[in-house]
């Protein structure tokens, strides 16, 4: 951590500066939910972004983990998709 830096934000590894307390400036404040009122638009602009993606089906439990005997490949995708699906959120 640099020493001008203050005890409140460091470098992450892409060099971005964001706050350690507090919100991180990582996602686009429209994306952010801020009051119970926003929720509708928010989980539209959310879904439609997990559908474009194509991983609104793992969010919505429609595609399982597969059982540990399934290809190698099969877990990976799976895998995949959950982590995509999680970053969006």
């Amino acid at each position: 951590m640099s020493k001008s830096k203050s005890n409140h934000q460091r470098e992450d590894w892409r060099g971005y500066s964001k706050r350690i307390m507090g919100s991180s400036s990582l996602f686009p404040t429209e994306d952010k939910l801020r009051e119970k009122a926003d929720y509708p638009g928010w989980k539209m602009s959310i879904d439609l972004t997990l559908e474009d993606q194509g991983v609104l089906d793992h969010v919505r439990g429609n595609i399982v983990e597969p059982l540990s005997n399934a290809s190698a490949s099969a877990r990976n995708k799976w895998k995949t998709g959950e982590v995509k699906a999680k970053k969006i959120i």
